[in-house]
């Protein structure tokens, strides 16, 4: 079986893989539901790799997750493969605003037909489920929530929702291409700097057809349509367990 056989079989692809916006969006949606937004390797302190090998092994012959250095690393590679023109670029976080926030979000963007679309399977918690078209102030619904991409500046883009809530934003970024040294020096800091958020909480989370299953440390929410059920674990080993083997009735 060849790696890009191996990676459809693992993301649960039965179609013929060719170069589509229609594909695009399968492989995207295809992706976060099978394969979790999770960072154990950072949380237990050991180094996280991105080389594409060790990528591919950790994710789609062990069954694992990642955060989006390797998710989005291991998607473009995945693309690329098929025959899509990827290209890679690093994001900023909102956290109440930009101003201390770095550019420690991996995301890509495939150009096919003219168009540019934003790819990223390896946001978390509410993050896209499929490619979006980067086209400012389309809103688009997807799983339940309605996305939209706007402008900051003249090179600055915004992904974020839209509710009677108002606007959530989720993170910014330019297209400004990047190379692996960027995402290894961005990798590098979120993996090992002692005031990381990932490396004091576990956490993951995928979204599932219904909603979404999502563990932080020994709790686990599970949303289904607008149903939500909160569960406590005694230990995080335990919430692991149940979160790794649950399927959605």
């Amino acid at each position: 079986m060849t790696m890009l056989q191996a990676y459809l079989k693992r993301i649960k692809f039965n179609e013929k893989p060719e170069v589509s916006a229609d594909i695009l969006r399968k492989l995207h949606l295809n992706h976060v539901l099978a394969v979790p937004f999770e960072n154990q390797t950072v949380y237990q302190k050991e180094p996280v790799s991105l080389n594409v090998e060790d990528l591919f092994n950790k994710v789609i012959t062990n069954n694992r997750g990642g955060y989006c250095f390797e998710l989005n690393g291991l998607f473009a590679f995945l693309l690329e493969e098929i025959g899509f023109e990827v290209e890679y670029h690093l994001a900023r976080v909102y956290r109440d605003g930009y101003a201390e926030s770095g550019k420690t979000h991996r995301v890509n963007t495939v150009l096919l037909e003219g168009q540019r679309y934003l790819c990223d399977v390896g946001f978390g918690g509410n993050g896209l489920m499929e490619a979006l078209l980067l086209e400012e102030n389309t809103e688009v619904e997807q799983n339940g929530l309605i996305y939209r991409i706007t402008s900051l500046d003249q090179e600055t883009f915004q992904l974020e929702t839209v509710s009677n809530d108002g606007v959530t934003p989720f993170y910014a970024f330019t297209l400004e291409t990047c190379i692996n040294a960027d995402f290894e020096i961005a990798n590098y800091f979120t993996a090992t700097h002692p005031e990381s958020f990932f490396r004091r909480v576990l956490i993951s989370t995928r979204p599932t057809k219904n909603g979404r299953i999502s563990l932080l440390d020994r709790e686990l929410s599970i949303r289904s349509g607008q149903e939500k059920i909160v569960k406590a674990f005694n230990s995080v080993e335990e919430a692991w367990r149940y979160f790794d083997n649950y399927e959605e009735a």
